[in-house]
């Protein structure tokens, strides 16, 4: 499935399923096939965002690890949370200097 995020102030952003579903997980929007980023909530976004990367950056966790140890090239994704997150940043920066709202699912 792929979900389709629109403003009226950027060009849509199209994600697949999984990384659709981690950007929304960490912005508190989980489990929404469908809804609203209000220009109120955006630089929250920004923050939650922004501080999964750099948490992200410190490194995999011992779990992270031991599995990856163990997995296969196919299993292993080669998206970075970076690469799944700076376009959705970019867009909501936009959207909050535009005072736009961002949706998906409609």
């Amino acid at each position: 499935m792929l979900y389709k995020f629109k403003s009226k102030a950027t060009a849509d952003l199209i994600m697949l399923e999984d990384g659709a579903e981690t950007v929304l997980a960490l912005i508190g929007k989980k489990g929404q096939s469908k809804g609203i980023i209000e220009v109120e909530e955006i630089e929250a976004a920004i923050k939650a965002l922004e501080a999964a990367m750099q948490n992200n950056m410190d490194g995999p966790t011992k779990a992270e690890q031991s599995s990856a140890e163990h997995a296969t090239d196919k299993e292993l994704d080669p998206v970075t949370l970076h690469q799944r997150v700076i376009p959705f940043i970019k867009m909501l920066q936009e959207c909050q200097k535009s005072n736009h709202v961002i949706v998906w699912g409609v």
